[in-house]
């Protein structure tokens, strides 16, 4: 009997050991296959209200927009005054690599969304890797710029999100050398690319890239008046970059943000720009004006609990719509 009690300890215990080994070809812990993407809508821009039924799960990294003009190519969701939204689709990935990428449109303001359409990036001679943490605007042609980070295969992808510790909070510029940025760029810094689409769903990669730096990620980009606004995320901070085209960006001491960072950012009406910056209990937003730099603080919280990569935009005819990614499992 004492062998049958032995015999089925050691089972047990081989089961146990087998459940607590990792799963070699599982993906990472975090990623947008552990994401589900949401849809919310405002009046304010400050108090959202979230829709319980998910625009796609195991997808993460949107952002949304509203055309205010036609694309150049007609077609479904090309008209002025869709919504549409885009993200980095991971249902079938096996880990960073391997993920594909996604465009979804609504003609009524949100409330239903057609199936996903694979969007397609075409460079002149494509290198190894993914795009992902996009932010797409419309240009004045109609045509459709994204901005992307292209993370090449095997690499680590950057640190996203706040770490869950107190950080000093200030936002005092600190103080970088400027660096001549060489033709053929820092080999060991993250880069940020940009292509452009006339249909929304086919882009081409545009020469060289827009923007460098180690660590970064999560660029959210803008046309404010007569400049162009990247924000960034760097670690614990928000960081800023400016360029007058929309093609090369240089660093700003401007703007910053600590304690937080995987930014989204909304053009308001009078010309500010509201920054939601995620942190540990979920998105907060600050109203930075680029005309004078000041920054104002705003109470409370925009997205509460586990969420990040906000992507809000202001709508022509009022309200504010944005998209979140909320973790499937903690």
């Amino acid at each position: 009997m004492r062998w049958i009690t032995a015999a089925i300890v050691l089972v047990l215990s081989a089961a146990a050991s087998a459940q607590e080994r990792p799963d070699p070809n599982a993906p990472p812990p975090d990623g947008p296959w552990n994401h589900r993407l949401h849809f919310a809508t405002s009046a304010d821009g400050l108090s959202f209200q979230e829709s319980p039924t998910p625009i796609l799960a195991g997808a993460g990294q949107g952002d949304v927009l509203e055309l205010v003009r036609d694309l150049p190519e007609k077609g479904e969701g090309a008209a002025a005054g869709t919504l549409v939204v885009y993200a980095v689709d991971a249902r079938n990935a096996k880990g960073p690599g391997s993920e594909k990428l996604d465009r979804f449109v609504s003609t009524d303001g949100g409330k239903t969304w057609g199936l996903p359409s694979r969007v397609t990036i075409h460079w002149a001679k494509k290198p190894t890797g993914v795009e992902v943490e996009l932010s797409v605007v419309q240009k004045p042609d109609g045509s459709l710029r994204m901005y992307f980070i292209h993370r090449a295969e095997g690499a680590k992808p950057a640190p996203r999100g706040p770490r869950a510790r107190p950080l000093p909070r200030t936002n005092l510029p600190i103080s970088r050398p400027r660096v001549e940025r060489p033709a053929e760029g820092n080999p060991k810094a993250t880069k940020v690319y940009s292509a452009v689409s006339e249909d929304g769903l086919s882009f081409t990669v545009e020469d060289s890239y827009r923007f460098e730096e180690e660590g970064i990620s999560d660029p959210e980009v803008l046309w404010v008046g007569e400049e162009w606004l990247m924000f960034l995320s760097s670690g614990d901070e928000v960081r800023l970059a400016t360029s007058s085209d929309g093609l090369r960006f240089e660093a700003s001491e401007r703007f910053q943000l600590t304690r937080g960072g995987v930014p989204g950012a909304a053009l308001l009406a009078d010309g500010r720009v509201r920054i939601y910056q995620s942190v540990p209990s979920g998105v907060n937003s600050v109203v930075y004006d680029p005309a004078s730099g000041r920054v104002e603080a705003e109470e409370g919280s925009r997205f509460a609990g586990p969420c990040m990569d906000p992507a809000v935009w202001m709508r022509r005819e009022g309200g504010f719509v944005a998209v979140i990614s909320r973790p499937l499992k903690p």
